[in-house]
């Protein structure tokens, strides 16, 4: 059992090592540049675009001018608010809790919370919930990029959507967001301390 929780731990924490390499590797490679007050890296790459931290990854071919600002809003916010920090504490706890589907529930759940975060933030600029449901829908441009960044496209397109309809939602989604991490934290310390006190009861 030992052994298979280990290989687990060592398959998932080297995912998350390969996908911050290949952040990294794009950031070298195309470099940052300082556009419209933000940082940005732009790619040749057909991903959706994403924000990483305080950087920004955008290909500007596949973004309509019509599309930009509302992109940028969205990403801004994400930034803002410091999603990417959550999506690496949960990329950690995940990896040494794999086998704990309640972990994986809260990090997707967390991930939702930050997209209907975002969609706030959009709306609350000012931007029509019509208009930027329209954005949404007809936001079909590229790839996820991997599961540490934050992505402007489709996904969620349901649940966001009906979130926009909701009034006061936001403030739900950040009490359940500051719920969200605390509650993976605790759950990876109940369990560890109940993993030692197994091989306590254990020892001869």
């Amino acid at each position: 059992a030992g052994g298979l929780y280990l290989a687990g731990v060592l398959f998932f924490l080297g995912r998350f090592i390969v996908q911050l390499a290949g952040l990294a590797m794009m950031t070298v490679r195309y470099g940052i540049r300082r556009w419209n007050g933000f940082r940005v890296v732009f790619t040749d790459n057909r991903f959706s675009p994403f924000s990483f931290f305080g950087l920004l990854f955008l290909n500007p071919q596949s973004v309509g001018s019509d599309r930009l600002g509302t992109i940028l809003g969205h990403e801004e916010a994400h930034v803002r608010q410091y999603h990417s920090a959550d999506r690496l504490l949960a990329g950690l706890v995940t990896a040494l809790q794999w086998f704990n589907p309640v972990v994986w529930i809260a990090a997707r759940e967390m991930k939702s919370i930050h997209e209907y975060l975002a969609d706030e933030a959009v709306l609350q600029s000012g931007l029509s919930p019509s208009l930027y449901k329209h954005i949404i829908l007809n936001e079909t441009m590229g790839i996820r990029m991997n599961d540490l960044t934050n992505h402007f496209n489709v996904s969620l397109i349901k649940k966001r959507l009906i979130m926009m309809t909701k009034s006061k939602s936001g403030k739900w989604a950040r009490i359940k967001v500051l719920i969200a991490l605390p509650a993976l934290v605790v759950v990876v310390a109940l369990l560890a301390a109940r993993s030692y006190s197994y091989s306590v009861i254990a020892e001869p």
